[in-house]
């Protein structure tokens, strides 16, 4: 049983990771994979699980691979998706910073 929890909490990191990578908020994630915010915040503590077709789910609409999701493995497009996502952010840091001058 301690594998399964364990497992569990890896998976749920790893969903935050790509959560904020894609600089979004829990409840925008949470309805962007059709579950409730209660769900995902259950899933990225380790409390829950999340079914095989979830985990797809996420992976299609965030472009990061089931291995990522399941193992932590990364491919070299998941690399370059999280770099863009942190140019993203740091272009609208840029943009309100200009927004204020």
């Amino acid at each position: 049983m301690y594998k399964k929890e364990k497992t569990k909490k890896e998976i749920g990191k790893r969903i935050e990771i790509i959560r904020n990578n894609m600089n979004i908020t829990k409840e925008s994630f949470a309805d962007l994979i059709d579950v409730t915010g209660q769900h995902l915040g259950k899933v990225i503590s380790g409390e829950k699980g999340l079914s095989i077709d979830k985990i797809i789910e996420i992976s299609d609409k965030t472009g990061y691979s089931t291995d990522f999701i399941l193992k932590g493995t990364t491919t070299e497009s998941e690399i370059i998706n999280s770099k863009v996502n942190k140019i993203k952010k740091n272009i609208e840091k840029i943009d309100e910073i200009l927004k204020t001058i």
